[in-house]
């Protein structure tokens, strides 16, 4: 399949010279194999690009106007889809192409989840199949690693010994507590750090892939909680925090879900296409509550100890709940992609 870019070298317009050098661009530098087919030039071109333009896709006044996309004879789109193609991360599904070996199809998917949109029209990849929950790689079971990814890694792993050190001269310094609170001055390490990577020349973004953070970044933070727990009050009282933290959890998804989706369903919004699974979705991302002011209040005045404990060791599994059900709905909404990715192929 040859991807025909219809474009009119003479055009007297620098915008549609300017929209047609990034498409040509795009193309050349993604080494997809296009031709081009100048309406400027041939009659014949550009009496078929006009009479195949969609009538949905035509200009409410006059012809439509290049560049325009086709694959073979079907019809992709003009530059408006295309850009918005390639910003969502799904150009070959635009195409109507296979992705590449190497293409990131399954965090494509994923971004496109976490910004609350679902384009899966005509996309096709023979190395990803549906199963019961998942996208599977057909050509060994996972995504393997690139040098890309190792340099972003590393990026971020350069963070971690700078936040512990802090972390540690925090607890050391006994007057700095009195200064600036302990989430504050890891928020000013962050930006030191984030300026740093940023202002450092590399050729790889920054990546914090959710690896990373479960496996590096995670269990720093929950040994120090563990650490300074205090172990007796915490069991004694764990049923009631289980309450809080489960219950009260699951309270706040669908409180939140249910709220949001029937939000949406009100006409004048214009949100009608949101789902009531993505309304869920949103709500377990949302629904853990983190009460740092809150027990800094209380370590201030020196509240009822039962009181505290009840108020931290739900703070401590909330996340662990929500983290649960934002995994269980995003399953869903990869399975639901997935079939109608297959749907679309067949």
């Amino acid at each position: 399949m040859v991807i025909k870019v219809y474009i009119a070298s003479s055009s007297g317009s620098t915008s549609i010279k300017k929209q047609q050098q990034d498409v040509i661009g795009f193309m050349a530098v993604n080494k997809i194999e296009f031709e081009e087919c100048d309406i400027a030039a041939n009659e014949d071109n550009r009496k078929w690009m006009r009479e195949n333009v969609p009538e949905n896709s035509r200009p409410a006044t006059g012809n439509p106007l290049p560049p325009q996309i086709f694959n073979e004879e079907r019809y992709c789109g003009n530059y408006e889809a295309f850009f918005d193609a390639r910003e969502d991360n799904c150009v070959y599904a635009f195409l109507g192409l296979t992705a590449p070996p190497g293409s990131k199809v399954l965090l494509a998917v994923r971004a496109m989840l976490a910004e609350g949109f679902i384009r899966v029209i005509g996309y096709q990849d023979s190395r990803y199949t549906a199963t019961p929950m998942s996208l599977h790689c057909q050509d060994g079971g996972k995504d393997k690693p690139n040098q890309e990814d190792a340099l972003k890694t590393d990026f971020v792993l350069a963070e971690f010994p700078t936040c512990t050190e802090a972390t540690q001269g925090f607890h050391l310094y006994r007057r700095l507590p009195a200064v600036v609170p302990e989430s504050c001055l890891l928020i000013m390490v962050g930006l030191l750090v984030g300026g740093v990577i940023y202002g450092t020349p590399h050729q790889a973004s920054p990546f914090l892939s959710t690896d990373v953070f479960f496996l590096y970044l995670l269990p720093p933070i929950v040994l120090d909680a563990g650490y300074f727990l205090p172990i007796r009050l915490f069991f004694e009282n764990l049923g009631t925090i289980l309450c809080y933290a489960v219950l009260g959890t699951f309270w706040n998804v669908f409180g939140i879900g249910l709220s949001l989706y029937g939000i949406c369903q009100v006409g004048p919004f214009g949100l009608g296409d949101v789902s009531l699974l993505q309304a869920l979705l949103f709500g377990s991302l949302i629904a853990a509550v983190d009460p740092v002011a809150v027990l800094s209040v209380f370590e201030e005045i020196h509240v009822n100890e039962q009181l505290h404990i009840l108020v931290f060791g739900e703070s401590l599994l909330n996340d662990a709940v929500t983290v649960v059900c934002t995994g269980y709905y995003m399953h869903w909404l990869l399975l639901i992609i997935t079939l109608s990715l297959n749907r679309a192929r067949h």
